[in-house]
């Protein structure tokens, strides 16, 4: 078996994502699990959004036997990164090859970090212990339903755009919610000013942001992507009701499901988020370099 491997950078044409559709489709098939969305599917073809592929083909037969999607989600050159390999082809090394390329590829880019991600299995901790990885942490996904007509909120809510003057508030409330530098934030701000699937919003209350949520459309999924409140204002119903507003959201955009992700131990936020009707739909489990 000759094999050829190579990288190809976000968006991809239209040949190389038919290529790797094909091959989750024969992975799946397999091992009964969507791996769309580990892949990071709905940034393949999104001009604005940084990442690349490492492909490894079968010469022979000219087949996409092994792939790696590395997304540098938030614009700060750090890749999130998951690889499927076809299921004829497992055990012969080319998860490693593909590890390889992509350590090559983060060496090219100058990158500042990476994290690797995989639903949980055995197999997979298996390799990624096998190429240098230990387990860091899980998150879960949860999903709710978009609300079927517009929600009324009550006369004193205001939720609005993030504007320029809401950045010291802004920046508190990341450190305070996720230990977010203040280069992060300022990631964040930007990559929503360039984005047109992205949104940030600010709950103000006596003329001060108290609350803030971010949100990105994929398709017919809106996902809420760095939501948190201000310590002292929480357990007050802001959190509940910035969330009712991305339903709000998802209702006018034509979106059917609202998802967000939550590390597995915050038992706080899951149960915030069970009462205002999420459900747990899946689990991503991270692993860092060792």
């Amino acid at each position: 078996m000759q094999l050829f491997a190579m990288k190809a950078s976000y968006p991809l044409d239209e040949q190389t994502k038919q290529e790797v559709t094909e091959l989750l489709t024969r992975a799946t098939a397999q091992d009964d699990v969507d791996y769309s969305v580990l892949m990071h599917a709905p940034f393949w073809q999104a001009a604005e959004q940084r990442g690349f592929f490492v492909l490894v083909y079968d010469d022979d037969k000219d087949l996409l036997i092994g792939a790696l999607s590395a997304l540098d989600l938030f614009g700060l050159n750090s890749y999130e990164w998951a690889a499927v390999v076809d299921p004829a082809y497992r055990r012969m090394g080319i998860g490693a090859e593909l590890v390889a390329g992509f350590k090559h590829g983060l060496s090219e880019r100058e990158s500042t970090g990476e994290m690797a991600t995989t639903y949980p299995s055995e197999a997979a901790e298996g390799f990624l212990k096998s190429v240098g990885y230990e387990y860091n942490s899980s998150e879960a996904t949860l999903s709710t339903e978009a609300a079927e007509q517009a929600l009324v909120f009550p006369e004193d809510d205001d939720i609005r755009p993030y504007e320029q003057g809401d950045y010291l508030a802004l920046q508190h409330m990341m450190e305070a919610g996720f230990g977010d530098l203040a280069e992060e934030t300022e990631q964040l701000v930007a990559q929503t000013e360039k984005n047109d699937h992205m949104q940030l919003a600010m709950y103000i209350e006596d003329g001060v942001a108290v609350g803030t949520i971010s949100t990105t459309v994929r398709d017919h999924e809106l996902w809420v992507t760095a939501f948190t409140v201000e310590p002292g204002y929480r357990r007050s119903g802001i959190g509940t009701n910035l969330l009712k507003w991305a339903q709000n959201e998802a209702v006018k955009n034509n979106q059917t499901e609202v998802l967000l992700d939550v590390e597995t131990d915050n038992d706080e936020a899951l149960n915030l988020y069970k009462k205002a009707g999420f459900h747990i739909k899946g689990q991503v489990d991270y692993y860092v370099v060792k």
